[in-house]
């Protein structure tokens, strides 16, 4: 928390540190305004974007270190997935990795071919991954 607060300040946004034993009322309330976000803010996952959906580095190689099988599975199991066939994100989505560094359009076509540019020159770095759909 303490990192990100550091982060938004020297990008020129004046907030308040981040109380870890607060004392007096403004502190508490502080601490109660942090601790509203305190969960969005601390995500890596959401920091990076939703749309990263690589598992960190640690979490791999405990993985790799400690190999597992899933356990026979059960057709009375209350758990399943479930997706659509086609026409949602799931039939169209598509990760790919940058092999290098370039730039990018958002782009929304129309069902009769209008094209609205809704983002333009993104920035892409060598070796990052993303999601594309079609």
């Amino acid at each position: 928390m303490k990192e990100c607060i550091q982060e938004l300040k020297e990008k020129g946004y004046n907030l308040p540190d981040y109380p870890d034993n607060p004392q007096t009322a403004e502190e508490k309330a502080i601490k109660d305004k942090y601790a509203k976000v305190l969960g969005s803010a601390v995500n890596p996952v959401l920091r990076e974007g939703n749309s990263d959906r690589r598992a960190a580095v640690p979490v791999k190689n405990y993985a790799k270190k400690f190999p597992h099988k899933m356990g026979p599975w059960s057709q009375d199991s209350k758990t399943h997935v479930v997706h659509m066939s086609d026409g949602d994100f799931f039939s169209s989505e598509k990760s790919v990795t940058i092999q290098a560094a370039d730039t990018a359009n958002i782009e929304f076509i129309s069902s009769n071919g209008t094209v609205k540019m809704l983002k333009s020159d993104i920035s892409l770095q060598q070796g990052k991954s993303l999601m594309v759909h079609s």
